[in-house]
């Protein structure tokens, strides 16, 4: 073996460019798949860091016919899931909390969760200092308590032990810190509290709990859905005007947590194998080209005992050694490559922290390069093997050809169906990442710069103080040199922060329990519509005279007009969100209609919406969004946090970042598929085009004596560039023809990662043939030009 080791760098030393031309591009495939991998690895395959992640379930409450097939649980039927169920060991729940940490020096804004008791056991993880939250601290009037997370207490506190019995100051509320986690739990918060809500107290129609629950052993996921389900079924009979069409679904963590990445992330890796693929043809191209150069030495070799397996060994061995070169300049290129791909998806990545080149990632390159090196030399080493002793020495030494112009012309027609299949994908990709880039969101977000605050419940704990401060906040960022418009607003458009809420139009017939109309619903100051840039269609826009005092006003969008209102144009017909029948309810005149408004996302279109003036009901927790005159909203910042420093030094100022990079970070997912579809099949092309050109060079090179005969019986130039390029191109356009079929046959694994176009789309499809159809024309040009400039006579001397 170190005998062929030998032998084997001295083969490739001789030839230098053969091996610069091999190992890049071994380089390039390996170094592709294994930045991917890593990727992969750390976000699909490794686990979360619980006992038994698999155990762990994800439970929400759905109503399919009220269109809702994955919702929050509410209180009261959580409490109902967690003390009737016999197929969980523990039946946990969690709901966002926002948290100001003030008294330790700069007020700080912490991302939160509220949980329940049993949310810690569920998981199953165990603190790393003191205790987590049990359901004796979420009983009401517990003493409130805090655990910690380990990133938070390492930034924060230095990773100081003694934090524990520390008395923290959260929202206004003095909260004694009892634990602190190890690192990885997800979600990621910095900190949890407890619920600590007389959970069945609450009503049953407000959903905004999670759940999460630990499988008992031998219980299945078939079996706990269907306890849920009855206890569901059971509720929906005691409670018809909340539970009527609810149910459960149930769900693995670990499934759950990666649902939205997995499939593109998959076939991204189903691609960037493809290049792969088509590299170690390419490869093998150049293998069975230097077979034919070196046929004598293998007659030789065997006519001086060497067996087949023996020049098989030693052939096989240049290949795992080309692979292996590659393969450690590709490890090169993947710790580098790594860390672009996690920010190219734009913190849109479940578990990116966890990616890494580690050593699974290595030991994957590692026998990737292995495994490549023997495809790839496999059937060269085959073919060189098999050798015609007596034919190969009567030929003078001109090697061997036979049936390898057919072979190698076969591979370049798989090179180029694979590189048209990755072609297709990607310009579809593409056109729908252009598709949504000309989508209309409603509003405009350039010159808007948008922030958060929280009202601390102990500072600002009824609505009085609430409006007093919302009064004093417009008017003083209204002063703001370079502010043309300013407000607040719940939930930002592209966010996906929706509240919905089920309503009663008057005078129209009431719809069965659980199928009531709902909407989207916004919480909005004055000059809100003005800030953002939606349309008033119809009516009047929100004033500050839009206060408690006033009659209850309300904005719909123009999708809810239609739905809603179409039989009533004047609008005269009022709403309400409770039960009509009621004496006391509250009920809102419509004053104004918008334009419809894309909250979710680009390619979800626009919902019916509501809007609700500030004022009128007060929230905790809204949005600043500026429109400027400055031309750059990052030139706000400075002055809008000590505007709110001014009104309060101990309310945070966070999330702060112009509209536009919200718009931006909406089409991370689709922009990281299409970019990296797009560099795949970038490389594909390329390399099919070198396929190409390797092919019709070597035959060229067959062919000089042919070729030199017919110039001598008086072909001119034309025939011969035309006899080059028609062989060349007949393996190109059987490759285009094939890869046409295989990408209409897989054409269907984009359909759902595709926007506003057919996975099957006979445009890209086209396109993609006829581009592939010119490179390889193009490819095929530079060794036909040289063919048509062989001098007869010399060609023949040679020969």
């Amino acid at each position: 073996m170190l005998w062929d080791l030998r032998y084997s760098v001295r083969m490739l030393l001789k030839r230098p460019g053969f091996t610069i031309v091999a190992v890049l591009t071994m380089a390039l495939g390996i170094g592709a798949n294994t930045a991917l991998f890593s990727v992969i690895d750390g976000v699909l395959l490794e686990p979360p860091p619980y006992p038994q992640p698999n155990r762990v379930m994800v439970i929400d409450e759905t109503n399919i016919e009220a269109g809702l097939p994955r919702f929050a649980a509410s209180p009261a039927n959580y409490a109902d899931f967690r003390d009737e169920n016999q197929t969980f060991a523990a039946l946990g729940a969690m709901g966002g909390a926002g948290l100001t940490l003030t008294g330790e020096g700069v007020a700080e804004r912490l991302t939160g969760a509220r949980v329940s008791g049993p949310y810690f056991a569920a998981l199953g993880v165990k603190p790393m200092l003191g205790r987590v939250i049990q359901p004796i601290d979420d009983e009401v009037g517990a003493p409130p308590v805090v655990v910690l997370n380990h990133g938070f207490w390492q930034r924060r506190f230095g990773g100081d032990e003694s934090v524990l019995g520390r008395v923290l100051r959260l929202n206004g509320v003095p909260r004694e810190v009892i634990g602190v986690m190890p690192p990885g739990i997800q979600p990621q918060r910095d900190a949890w509290i407890p619920i600590a809500i007389d959970y069945r107290a609450e009503n049953r129609g407000a959903h905004y709990l999670g759940m999460i629950g630990r499988l008992r052993d031998g219980v299945s996921v078939e079996q706990a859905s269907a306890d849920l389900a009855q206890i569901a079924a059971e509720l929906e009979v005691a409670y018809p005007d909340t539970n009527t069409g609810w149910s459960t679904r149930v769900q693995p963590l670990p499934e759950r947590v990666v649902e939205g990445v997995a499939p593109a992330l998959w076939i991204l890796f189903a691609a960037v194998g493809l290049v792969l693929l088509i590299a170690c043809v390419n490869i093998a191209n150049l293998l069975l080209a230097r077979v034919s150069l070196r046929g004598r030495e293998m007659a030789l070799r065997a006519a001086l005992g060497a067996g087949r397996d023996r020049l098989l060994r030693q052939l096989l061995t240049e290949s795992v050694l080309l692979a292996v070169l590659g393969g450690v300049l590709g490890m090169v290129l993947a710790w580098l490559a790594t860390p672009w791909l996690v920010d190219l998806a734009g913190g849109d990545l479940p578990r990116s922290t966890e990616v890494a080149v580690d050593g699974r990632v290595l030991g994957f390159a590692l026998l990737l390069s292995m495994l490549t090196g023997v495809i790839f030399g496999l059937v060269p080493a085959l073919r060189a093997s098999r050798i015609d002793l007596r034919g190969v020495l009567e030929d003078g030494g001109r090697g061997q050809s036979g049936g390898i112009g057919r072979l190698r012309g076969g591979l370049v027609l798989a090179e180029v169906a694979l590189a048209l299949v990755l072609l297709v994908g990607a310009g579809l990709m593409m056109r729908s990442l252009a598709g949504l880039l000309d989508v209309d969101p409603g509003f405009q977000a350039e010159d808007v710069l948008t922030a958060r605050i929280d009202l601390p419940e102990t500072t600002y704990g009824d609505d009085e103080s609430r409006f007093a401060f919302y009064r004093q906040l417009w008017e003083r960022l209204e002063a703001i040199p370079g502010v043309e418009h300013a407000s607040t607003g719940t939930s930002l458009p592209l966010t996906g922060r929706n509240n919905i809420f089920a309503f009663y139009v008057e005078g129209t017939p009431r719809s069965e329990p659980g199928l009531e109309p709902s909407s989207i619903t916004r919480f909005v100051g004055p000059d809100y519509f003005d800030v953002m840039g939606v349309p008033l269609l119809e009516g009047r826009a929100f004033s500050t005279d839009d206060d408690s005092d006033a009659v209850l006003a309300l904005i719909i969008n123009k999708k809810a007009a239609d739905t809603y209102w179409r039989d009533d144009p004047t609008f005269s017909r009022r709403l309400t969100f409770e039960n009509p029948d009621d004496p006391e309810a509250v009920w809102f005149n419509v004053v104004g209609v918008v334009g419809d408004v894309r909250h979710d996302e680009l390619a979800t279109a626009p919902e019916p919406t509501m809007y609700i003036p500030m004022l009128q009901m007060a929230q905790r927790s809204p949005n600043i969004v500026l429109r400027t005159s400055l031309g750059d909203p990052a030139l706000l910042e400075g002055p809008l946090r000590a505007t709110i420093a001014e009104l309060d030094v101990d309310m945070p100022v966070f999330n702060v970042e112009p509209m536009e990079a919200l718009v931006a970070g909406s089409l991370a997912r689709s922009r990281f598929n299409a970019t990296l579809l797009g560099i795949f099949a970038g490389l594909a092309v390329v390399l099919a085009a070198i396929g190409i050109y390797g092919l019709i060079s070597y035959s060229v090179n067959e062919q000089r004596r042919e070729i030199g005969i017919r110039r001598a019986l008086g072909a001119d130039r034309r025939r011969i560039l035309e006899l080059v390029i028609k062989q060349g191109m007949k393996p190109v356009l059987l490759g285009v023809g094939v890869g046409v079929v295989l990408a209409l046959a897989g054409a269907q694994i984009l359909a759902g990662l595709v926007y506003g176009i057919p996975p099957r789309d006979p445009g890209t499809l086209a396109l993609v043939a006829v581009l592939l159809a010119v490179v390889g024309l193009l490819a095929c040009l530079a060794p036909a030009l040289r063919a048509i400039r062989i001098d007869p006579m010399r060609a023949l001397r040679e020969e």
